[in-house]
């Protein structure tokens, strides 16, 4: 049982990193909008401003006339992986 719960809780280790690595991604990639619509000022507010599930796509949508598909997906590739690891991190913890 004990090889069983290590393997789960690895699983569950290496799907929430996949999740981070996403969330990640993500900031960059409104980061680098940021900073290519307003320059400098938009490195700042990029740094201190989270991009939001809603806003951020909303803007760009607004902004560049298309709708973000890839911000969307990666946000669901995030919410998928991390409610994931949190079921086997949950399933781990009854077992032991």
């Amino acid at each position: 049982m004990k090889i069983l719960g290590g393997i789960r809780q690895g699983t569950a280790g290496t799907l929430l990193t996949l999740a981070f690595l996403l969330a990640f991604i993500l900031w960059c990639g409104y980061a680098v909008t940021m900073m290519n619509w307003m320059g400098l000022f938009g490195a700042f507010i990029a740094l201190i401003a989270a991009p939001g599930i809603v806003i951020f796509p909303m803007l760009y949508w607004i902004v560049e006339d298309r709708f973000p598909v890839w911000y969307a997906l990666l946000w669901i590739a995030v919410a998928i992986l991390y409610a994931a690891s949190a079921q086997i991190a949950d399933s781990t913890n009854k077992i032991t």
